[in-house]
């Protein structure tokens, strides 16, 4: 399946919930520009607690 038709299925069978859009005016004629929105989450999910404590941030590489 191309990245274009799995697109446009997510599209049809589950909306984004979020949909940032404008209008732009192109030579004359009204546009509407559809903004993409994408968040990403980083978590440690795994439930294992580390035997060591984490060094502070700012030393971390």
């Amino acid at each position: 399946m191309s990245a274009s038709s799995s697109q446009k299925f997510i599209a049809r069978n589950r909306a984004p919930r979020v949909q940032i859009e404008y209008d732009v005016e192109v030579y004359g004629s009204e546009k509407k520009v559809e903004l993409p929105f994408v968040m990403g989450v980083l978590a440690d999910l795994s439930g294992k607690h580390p035997v060591e404590p984490l060094p502070a941030v700012s030393d971390r590489r």
